[in-house]
């Protein structure tokens, strides 16, 4: 599954759901950042312990990669990645979320174009792809203000800002403070 979209409007937590529900449904779940995904893969190999950390990745049903496309990997990291998603492929799941259309990937893996549409086509080939819309979550409810000045006005009056989200409980946390 891809999960693709702007900033803000809900791919992770769409993954982190999915994610908690394979959890209960006793499936292994592992989920990661994709540039701490790559960052671990490197360290691995660094440490001649690539193929441990292989098969510890290789024994979780779904494996959920998320902000592709924030920092974009170096040509090792990117065949690492490639190497271990080529690997899961048609054998276990992979969920990617991404703020960045396909034809933005090369930018993030290494420049290298053949890797990258070989990436994709295995993702895409038995792929569900959702494409989230609209303005970021976060955004919303701070109209006409930019976001430094909503930064900047938590700073000065934290008080404020404190008070401001303490009253707007989520009628979930009222239930579980009430029982």
């Amino acid at each position: 599954m891809i999960l693709a979209g702007p900033i803000g409007t809900g791919k992770t937590h769409i993954a982190t759901a999915l994610g908690v529900e394979a959890a209960r449904q006793r499936r292994r779940v592992a989920f990661c950042r994709a540039a701490d995904l790559v960052q671990s893969l490197v360290e691995a190999r660094d440490q001649r312990a690539l193929g441990r950390l292989q098969r510890r990745i290789a024994r979780v049903a779904l494996l959920i990669v998320d902000e592709v496309g924030f920092v974009p990997f170096d040509r090792y990291g990117a065949e690492l990645l490639f190497n271990l998603i080529a690997q899961r492929y048609e054998r276990r799941s992979v969920l990617i979320t991404t703020n960045l259309a396909f034809a933005e990937w090369p930018k993030v893996f290494g420049g290298d174009e053949k890797l990258t549409t070989a990436l994709l086509d295995r993702l895409a080939h038995h792929a569900t792809v959702i494409t989230t819309q609209g303005r970021s979550f976060r955004m919303k409810g701070r109209r006409g203000r930019s976001p430094a000045a909503q930064t900047e006005q938590h700073a000065t009056n934290g008080d404020t800002a404190t008070k401001a989200t303490t009253k707007k409980k989520s009628p979930l946390k009222q239930r579980v403070k009430k029982r």
